[in-house]
């Protein structure tokens, strides 16, 4: 029997010991990547919509959000006490299937007002399965309270899809 672990710690068999089926199986995540950018000048009313609407990317339905990030590009601003709700819609920016602030609620201010402030997001969706059927959901976002007077930021979302039968 030959066994080595390499710099990883990854277990390595030779010989006989290679052919051997181990008891439990091992599944590969594969974890996706989406970015999208809010910009106040493209996005900035108190009923919400899409985080970025030139681009329209998804997270498929049934997927699973790992991680999500929100990093400032340029500092928000705002005549009063705006907050930002982050989460999931439809393309046309409503909620069925979705969550509001599934991704982060009521972002203050003072979180997200300085260039490379990073708010890491600890909304439902996030470390769930989403919730809707068979129809994808999209990035979006809610102003409440007050707009802002400027902003841009980048929404980093982290996601297994689902996984596809053999």
């Amino acid at each position: 029997m030959s066994l080595w672990n390499n710099a990883d710690g990854l277990a390595v068999k030779f010989g006989l010991e290679e052919g051997k089926l181990s008891v439990a199986s091992v599944s590969e995540e594969k974890k996706q990547h989406l970015t999208v950018v809010l910009d106040t000048a493209q996005t900035n009313s108190l009923s919400g919509g899409r985080v970025d609407p030139e681009n329209p990317v998804f997270i498929p339905a049934g997927s699973v959000i790992t991680e999500a990030r929100f990093v400032v590009l340029t500092a928000f601003t705002s005549a009063g006490a705006a907050t930002l709700d982050l989460g999931l819609g439809l393309i046309d920016g409503t909620y069925t299937g979705g969550d509001e602030d599934g991704i982060d609620a009521a972002i203050a201010l003072t979180a997200i007002d300085a260039v490379g402030d990073v708010v890491i997001c600890d909304g439902a969706l996030v470390n769930g399965v989403l919730v809707s059927g068979a129809v994808p959901l999209y990035p979006t976002y809610d102003i409440d309270t007050a707009v802002f007077t400027a902003g841009k930021g980048v929404l980093h979302i982290e996601f297994i899809p689902p996984s596809v039968p053999a």
